[in-house]
């Protein structure tokens, strides 16, 4: 994503502004979180390699008009909630100047 398109998904994020080093630690923690989300909610290797595929596919769609709306009902649209929803909180905290989110 360059250009218009990234600019218009920082502010759907809520990221109003912000240099290259504030999105790049924001993407920094957002990946952490969700390494650990997914390690959290797998109990087999494979699990994990399922969760973060599954993951790594709903990071990929957050282009696609309408993704940031989703609520989340159905499975294929709950990954894609989660990385909305951790996007948003990171924004905000970076806002506020509290570093990480989580």
């Amino acid at each position: 994503m360059q250009g218009d398109e990234a600019d218009t998904v920082w502010r759907k994020a809520g990221l109003a502004s912000g240099d290259q080093d504030t999105k790049n630690g924001i993407l920094k923690t957002v990946t952490q979180q969700l390494e650990l989300y997914a390690l959290c909610m797998s109990v087999s290797a494979g699990g994990h390699q399922t969760r973060c595929r599954s993951l790594a596919r709903a990071a990929s769609s957050l282009a696609r008009p309408g993704i940031w709306e989703l609520d989340g009902s159905s499975a294929e649209d709950e990954d894609t909630s989660e990385v909305v929803s951790l996007i948003r909180k990171t924004c905000r905290t970076q806002c506020k100047g509290k570093g990480r989110a989580i």
